[in-house]
């Protein structure tokens, strides 16, 4: 073996032999080789220091001349190990310097050999056992991996490991190709699998296709890759794969929901230890990020009308969860407005309407001739009246004729003057009954303005009489043949949908309440009005029947869009609508409307929203009532604004209707959310899937898959 001092100099080596199965066991304990080494079998040859050499000198004598051979036994111990010995071989020419052999010992070759037959041993009985014995008694294979989850099972079984695994099939071809086919098995995931609205609509969609089209439609491939597709600024965020967080083939009873830290971690540029000790701070104005979409003051409510004797038995007796019942994606909702607000504000919504149309004081005393035939109603005074002066200018000339007569003392002229005297007469007569029978013009029935809302129609100004009187005549004169046509006509002529608009108001009631303006008197509806669409003396007007009344909504929403109209009418008649203190501006007390400079067509949001700006996390507020005081619980987290007391701009709600409440921040959760305390795992409150659901499968859809997985195992 080399030594230390020249190991490296192998022409100054005794021996160098590399491909040797032993080394020597003296340089192995004492790093001093013996010379010679073991032998190939292993056997030592270290016993003696040398192995003395025999030399054959020829000798002549000086004296006879005789030659003689002289054997002699050399040692030959290398200079290295101290040169040839003193004492040199003995007689029979074995070495004078022994000692015990030593036990050589396997070279690294040796071992590495030996391992190598054990590993190729190893796996070869490995796979013999995994062929052999894979798929009984729940010993996993090359060819069964292991039972699948329940759910998975029951949609598996008729096609089996194709329906999630393409390319592999029975055939070896198919086999062979599969090791170099990369396959996305998410691909497989997402056919059953959806993530999304956007996803689900799709689907439905499909639904109205032909078959063909249903057959041939692919999902999204990066559908399933919530964050990816939430994060596109992460362009070195790998694409997620379904089988990075969930593993099958654990069995029929396991679950592959669960997802553990460390799977965040990998993939997160933020990783932190725990929650509790170094989770980022939340949002600086969290829960509060979306504007208010309805005024409310828990303050006033609480400090100030609950208090008052007339509604202290009003109040909620359950406090916050009295009102706050409705739970959606985690948030406590208010509740419906009959369960909550009804029993204060009912009244004062059903106790008020608006008018649409009323009848002003007008200035032309011929508009009833105009719709006499269509209402069914006599003449106008105007025309018996005529009809009298008529009358009495024909007796004018036959006076005249029997004073002449009279004073001539003409019998035969004073008897024509009399007859013409009673034909005068009995005219007289007659027009004095149609005076009597004829409508009253001589005095208007209302002398009220023009509303705002048919000034806007009409685009006249309301409290000018003139300005107004001949468009409002002629409205009145149409809607005593036409009904609601009129009306529908001039709201369509703003922008407006009558059919919303005018959603119930009945043709037959608006014509006779046209009949009797037009006659100049006054509406009295048969039966009793009181909600909906209502006809009294001087005005048609609209009652709401209850909250949310969509007749109330769709005139605010018009009265909104009015704000963007550069007609001079418009302000007088959204500043009406709007009032807070009538009609639909009663609404507004409540419900937040779009800001002034908002575009027109900027709808009005009049429920709370559901759904959720956060849509990749998740609160549960049952449990924590379950542990807090239900009623006054909330305050552990949801804690007020003190009197005088501001937040920070970025710490506020945005929109006109600032916090009542401080953000909540991640300290207020890591109380209770910490190590030795409730859990504070990622999966708590992380949602990776938005609206998990199963893809709604039809008859085309199973075909194309039934297909696809025939073809995969020719």
């Amino acid at each position: 073996m080399t030594d230390t001092r020249n190991r490296f100099d192998h022409d100054r080596s005794t021996y160098e032999r590399p491909n040797f199965p032993y080394r020597c066991g003296r340089e192995a304990a004492f790093g001093r080789p013996c010379p010679r080494g073991p032998t190939a079998g292993g056997a030592c040859q270290g016993v003696a220091d040398c192995q003395p050499f025999r030399t054959r000198k020829v000798v002549t004598d000086a004296e006879s001349g005789e030659e003689r051979e002289i054997l002699r036994w050399e040692c030959r111990r290398p200079s290295w190990a101290g040169g040839p010995c003193a004492e040199g071989p003995r007689p029979d020419g074995s070495c004078s310097c022994v000692q015990p052999p030593c036990a050589p010992i396997p070279s690294l070759r040796r071992k590495r050999g030996r391992w190598a037959v054990l590993a190729m041993a190893a796996v070869v009985a490995f796979a013999i056992a995994l062929v052999g014995l894979g798929g009984t008694a729940g010993i996993p294979s090359s060819v069964d991996p292991g039972g699948l989850s329940g759910k998975h099972m029951q949609f598996t079984g008729q096609q089996g490991c194709v329906s999630c695994h393409v390319g592999h099939s029975a055939t070896l071809t198919n086999w062979a190709s599969a090791l170099f086919e990369r396959k996305s098995i998410s691909d497989a995931c997402v056919s059953c699998h959806s993530f999304g609205a956007a996803e689900m609509a799709a689907a439905r969609d499909g639904e109205a296709k032909s078959e063909a089209t249903e057959a041939s439609a692919a999902p999204s491939p990066l559908v399933f890759a919530a964050h990816n597709t939430t994060f596109p600024e992460r362009q070195d965020a790998p694409t997620a794969a379904c089988v990075g967080c969930h593993t099958e083939h654990r069995g029929e009873e396991a679950s592959i929901t669960p997802v553990v830290d460390g799977q965040c971690q990998t993939c997160h540029t933020q990783r932190f230890e725990s929650f509790s000790t170094s989770h980022p701070a939340f949002g600086s104005n969290f829960p509060h990020e979306r504007p208010r979409t309805i005024k409310f003051s828990h303050v006033k409510h609480f400090n100030q009308h609950f208090t008052d004797a007339r509604y202290s038995d009003k109040a909620p007796a359950e406090g916050c969860v009295s009102c706050h019942s409705d739970q959606a994606d985690g948030r406590l909702l208010p509740g419906s407005f009959e369960a909550g607000c009804a029993a204060c504000h009912q009244e004062a919504i059903t106790g008020q309407g608006f008018a649409v149309f009323g009848l002003p004081e007008l200035n032309d005393p011929e508009l009833t001739a105009e719709s006499a035939k269509a209402c069914g109603f006599a003449e106008p005074q105007l025309e018996p009246a005529r009809g009298l002066i008529e009358a009495l200018k024909e007796t004018m000339p036959a006076m005249d004729q029997l004073n002449d007569a009279m004073a001539s003392d003409d019998k035969e002229a004073m008897t024509a003057a009399m007859e013409t005297l009673m034909a005068a007469k009995e005219r007289l007569a007659e027009t004095e009954t149609e005076l009597n029978e004829a409508i009253d013009m001589s005095y208007a029935v209302s002398v009220e303005y023009l509303t705002p809302t048919t000034g806007y129609l009409l685009d006249v100004p309301t409290d000018d009489l003139d300005g107004y009187s001949d468009a409002s005549a002629t409205l009145l004169g149409e809607m005593t043949t036409d009904g609601v046509a009129p009306l529908a006509a001039a709201i369509e002529e703003r922008g407006g949908d009558p059919a919303k608009l005018l959603a119930g108001l009945s043709p037959d009631m608006v014509a006779k309440v046209a009949c009797a303006w037009a006659a100049n008197a006054e509406y009295y509806p048969v039966g009793d009005q009181t909600s909906g669409w209502i006809a009294r003396e001087y005005s048609v007007a609209y009652v709401p029947t209850g909250h949310a009344d969509p007749v109330v909504k769709d005139w605010v929403a018009f009265a909104l869009a009015a704000r963007a109209s550069d007609q001079e009418t418009a302000e007088e008649f959204y500043t009406s609508m709007l009032d807070e203190s009538e009609g639909p501006g009663r609404c507004i007390k409540c419900h937040v409307t779009p800001d002034a400079d908002a575009p027109a067509d900027t709808p009005m949001v009049w429920r709370i929203p559901r759904s959720d700006i956060r849509p990749f996390t998740q609160f549960d507020h049952e449990p924590h009532l379950n542990v807090l005081d239900q009623g006054k619980g909330c305050a552990t987290c949801h804690r007020a604004l003190k009197t005088g007391e501001t937040l920070a701009d970025d710490a506020k709600r945005p929109g006109a209707h600032p916090n009542e409440y401080k953000p909540i921040e991640a300290a207020v959760c890591a109380e209770c959310h910490h190590k030795g305390g409730v859990t504070e795992t990622c999966g708590l409150c992380h949602n990776y899937h938005t609206n998990p659901t199963i893809r709604p499968q039809t008859a085309a859809m199973r075909t194309a898959e039934a297909d696809a997985s025939a073809a995969a195992t020719k």
